[in-house]
């Protein structure tokens, strides 16, 4: 962890040339609020307004906190669901 704010992130112990790739994250992997707005939460998202001022600062963070939460759910749904079968899939 890094200080001050205990962040995580990436620190490197050598001098890193500009332009240089430290880390790469697959796109397939990002969260953003454009895949959360194509998700099966689509139109739970367009029905409130915390989802859709785009006056408000907050409605990107509100989006991908409501985003995160319904992948939260789902991953609990499996974790449930596999605990009623006689076994595992792995």
């Amino acid at each position: 962890m890094f200080q001050p704010g205990n962040y995580t992130g990436v620190s490197v112990n050598a001098q890193v040339k500009a332009n240089k790739v430290v880390i790469a994250v697959p796109q397939s992997i990002i969260i953003t609020a454009d895949v959360a707005k194509a998700s099966p939460i689509k139109d739970v998202l367009k029905k409130y307004d915390i989802f859709t001022d785009e006056d408000d600062s907050d409605t990107e963070f509100n989006v991908l906190a409501m985003f995160i939460l319904y992948e939260k759910m789902k991953s609990k749904e499996r974790v449930t669901q596999n605990r009623n079968r006689s076994t595992i899939p792995i």
